[in-house]
């Protein structure tokens, strides 16, 4: 795990010890390079064991660099909740998702799309048994969309948006030696497999 700066690389996300006397621990920090002065921390929306911290993904900033999302990981009560957040420059949070009672964000990845309006991330579930499905968050109507598409396998693999904002490439590896790449067009609302045994990258815009 290292730093994750922000496009204009004037703000940077990254670990910050808070061992205390129930355990090692750790959580994320804001820091304003410019400023040479620590913003927040997030410890009451993230708090996971240092020892996995190396393995941990980190937060994504949003294309214009605005705010970043978290996978928030805490306490509440005795159960261990998953929601998604976005925060911003100034360090103030704001929970974008309530699906806990039904549903949480898997695999700590997700991405932005393109306009900084939706996010794509994997939904897990009991009663999706072993697959993950891909869904969409409306940033302005706080909507989640569950497109009940399947992905197995590989739950570090983060959805991939179209330039124009309008599909996304999410990766189904459902076999030990089989994949897909499957297609979602959320405007169309139709998704279809457009190549076998083969990984997504990227996608590329036409001149």
């Amino acid at each position: 795990m290292g730093v994750v700066y922000d496009p204009t690389v004037s703000y940077a996300i990254y670990p910050k010890d808070i061992t205390d006397q129930a355990g090692e621990k750790f959580t994320f920090a804001l820091w304003d390079v410019k400023k040479n002065r620590l913003v927040n921390t997030f410890e009451s929306i993230y708090s996971n064991i240092k020892l996995l911290s190396v393995a941990a993904p980190m937060p994504v900033w949003s294309p214009d660099g605005s705010q970043f999302g978290l996978v928030g990981l805490f306490l509440k009560g005795q159960e261990v909740q998953f929601e998604l957040f976005k925060v911003g420059k100034d360090g103030q949070t704001e929970q974008l998702t309530h699906l806990t009672d039904i549903a949480a964000p898997v695999g700590l990845v997700f991405s932005w799309s393109p306009d900084n309006s939706k996010i794509a991330m994997n939904l897990s579930s009991a009663s999706y048994m072993k697959a993950e499905h891909a869904a969409i968050l409306d940033l302005k109507s706080g909507q989640v969309t569950d497109y009940c598409v399947e992905k197995h396998g590989n739950p570090e693999k983060e959805p991939i948006w179209s330039p124009d904002g309008t599909q996304i490439i999410v990766y189904d590896q459902y076999t030990e030696k089989h994949s897909r790449a499957i297609l979602i067009d959320i405007v169309q609302n139709f998704a279809a497999v457009i190549a076998e045994d083969m990984e997504p990258v990227g996608w590329l815009r036409n001149p």
